[in-house]
């Protein structure tokens, strides 16, 4: 409607309204559109009004704003554009009660299926279970009771994976309220759960578990193992070695007696990055693991490899300079164009003694070094990242027919590795709990083992949603004055009972400058799992997750590396990737209403775009236990 009237760069009368009209009905089910039919009316007539009309007469005008133009005009819109669009999620709810009904089925049917696979482990699989059941409905609780009341702790150890130690440490709680143990000798406490914490986590008097923590994490950024460089190997062991706290909770006995395992058996707690470590090797071998919430995002990998290294990583006549050539181009068919030239096998061989050759990276890191120079050293440590490329592309050439990498893009001056990390997991019964699970998202990890339980309870919930702006960055350094207005409303709300305010971390932070009332402010990616807000009354969401088509696009690459079917990748458009517009239908009580939303032409990426955006909206709002 910018366009409306007369005068230099408008359109005139006619073509405009035809072209709005049939934009704002389409955005809109038939109902909904019928139903707002004389306010568009009005809306249409005071744009008018308010347009520059010097080459038409009043007549003209007069027609353009009467029914018997608008009626057919926005009438015949509403039959050619706007449909009934059904809600893009519209899968039945359970009530509360059927839901937990269901939810205590679903434990049962995986202990009896875990009791069976450690019973008789040749006539039956090890199960793999995921739960996507609503938030709020107890998930990990009931899980800790019903997995005691089946004695499976009695079987050996348990190793629970949350996303960080601030829901780590709720759950250490909560496990240890069920499972600790009152000695009746001398009335002290056996607590059978305990957090296991990385190098860089800090114990109680604030000291890091490991001492040497900057040093260690230097090394496993070069590629090098920590353990064998600076805890221990045949040079000798580190200074700190006999009273290293780090290294004191990976202590484990030998074996533990059949009779002792009731009570000696514990929940190690461990983050979502233990999945891919192998340091969780020195314990006894778990009878069970729960996976708490999603993983997705954590075993992404991107690194960045200028171009030049790879060139001085080989002899200019070396397939590895042929690699780097092909990757200065900028080149799409990247698999296909070293399939002309070598085997991976060629490629993969001529790595080989090339590794062989090139200087030890940490040659000059003593185990028996003081602190402060095994620092200088780790200070000095840059690795060539080129050995990951040519493996990554060697096995892309192996697995699939391609021509187009997955799992590396070259902008001519450097090239960029995409990979997911592999899960380091025994074969032992998996129990996943997540309010979010995505099949498609899982099976990338777990095959078509994996069964997926869907257990969808109603919420209880009145829900306002603002349309009328997005809420984003730009929109708030386009308009100073909306930080302030969402802060007064912030205020307004927050006075009728406890608020919790969620956005992203940056928004969070400009918030915590002005005055919002006693509402609590965090952000998203923080809240999963967590029940600090659960008696709130409020909760309101600024804006959204939206990840660039670019990243998002990245991030898929790289879990999708190696399959084989190619992406459906956005076209560049004025020098950025614009995501496509979809019509799509949402739930209402009793009825239903659609909206214009980006989505992605690959599944793939729009699974993990879903992931990222929709649900952690929909984690935060469940913070309210409706």
């Amino acid at each position: 409607m910018a366009y409306l009237g007369d005068g230099q760069g408008n359109q005139g009368f006619n073509d405009v309204l035809l072209k709005a009209t049939a934009k704002f009905v389409a955005a809109r089910t038939r109902e909904k559109a019928l139903g707002e039919l004389e306010n568009l009316k009005a809306d249409v007539r005071r744009r008018i009004d308010a347009a520059d009309q010097n080459n038409h007469s009043q007549t003209d005008i007069d027609r353009y704003k009467s029914d018997a133009y608008l009626d057919p005009l926005i009438l015949g819109a509403i039959e050619k554009f706007s449909e009934s669009t059904p809600p893009y999620w519209d899968k039945p709810l359970m009530t509360l009660s059927e839901g937990e009904k269901r939810l205590r089925e679903v434990i049962d049917n995986f202990s009896k299926q875990a009791i069976a696979s450690w019973d008789n482990p040749l006539d039956f699989d090890t199960p793999i279970f995921a739960i996507r059941a609503t938030a709020g409905l107890g998930k990990t609780r009931s899980v800790i009771k019903q997995l005691l009341a089946y004695k499976l702790l009695e079987y050996g150890d348990v190793h629970y994976y949350v996303p960080n130690h601030r829901l780590s440490r709720e759950l250490e709680a909560d496990l240890n309220d069920e499972l600790t143990l009152d000695l009746p000798k001398d009335g002290s406490a056996l607590k059978r759960a305990r957090v296991i914490y990385g190098r860089s986590q800090k114990d109680a008097s604030g000291t890091p578990m490991c001492r040497k923590a900057t040093v260690a994490n230097a090394i496993s950024k070069a590629g090098g193992s920590a353990y064998q460089l600076l805890c221990k190997n045949n040079s000798g062991q580190c200074e700190f070695f006999d009273n290293c706290t780090y290294l004191d909770q990976l202590d484990e006995v030998d074996a533990l007696p059949d009779d002792m395992k009731p009570m000696l058996t514990e929940v190690k707690v461990m983050s979502h990055n233990h999945l891919f470590y192998r340091t969780k090797e020195r314990f006894l071998e778990p009878s069970l693991v729960v996976i708490d919430e999603s993983f997705i995002r954590t075993p992404h990998v991107e690194v960045k490899i200028p171009i030049s290294d790879i060139l001085s990583f080989g002899d200019p006549s070396s397939h590895i300079a042929a690699v780097a050539n092909i990757l200065s181009r900028g080149a799409k068919n990247i698999l296909g164009q070293l399939r002309a030239l070598f085997t991976s096998h060629d490629l993969l061989e001529e790595l080989e003694e090339y590794e062989s050759i090139q200087a030890n990276l940490f040659s000059t890191l003593r185990i028996d070094d003081s602190l402060q120079q095994q620092e200088r050293v780790a200070d000095k440590l840059q690795s060539n990242d080129t050995p990951l490329l040519i493996r990554t592309l060697a096995y892309e050439m192996q697995v699939t027919d391609r021509d187009e990498s997955n799992a590396v893009i070259s902008d001519g001056t450097e090239a960029t590795v995409l990979k997911r990390r592999d899960l380091h997991l025994p074969d032992a019964p998996l129990l996943l709990i997540d309010a979010d699970a995505n099949p498609l998202l899982l099976k990338q990890f777990f095959g078509d083992r994996i069964t997926v339980e869907d257990i969808r309870v109603e919420r209880d919930a009145e829900v306002y949603q603002f349309s009328d702006r997005t809420f984003s960055k730009t929109a708030f350094d386009k308009n100073p004055e909306l930080i302030t207005q969402v802060g007064n409303f912030i205020s307004s709300v927050s006075a009728s009972g406890k608020t919790l305010v969620v956005s992203n971390k940056g928004l969070e932070e400009d918030l915590a400058g002005l005055d919002v009332g006693d509402a609590t402010l965090d952000h998203f990616n923080n809240l999963r799992g967590v029940n600090l807000y659960s008696d709130f009354e409020n909760i309101i969401i600024v804006g959204r997750i939206q990840p660039s088509s670019v990243d998002i696009e990245k991030l898929t690459r790289g879990l999708w590396h190696d399959a084989e079917e190619p992406f459906a990748l956005l076209e560049e458009k004025s020098g950025s990737r614009p995501l496509e517009s979809e019509k799509r239908g949402y739930r209402l009580k009793g009825d239903s209403g659609s909206a214009m939303t980006q989505v992605h032409p690959d599944w793939r990426v729009q699974a993990l775009l879903e992931q990222m955006r929709e649900r952690e909206s929909t984690e935060a709002i469940d913070r309210l236990r409706l």
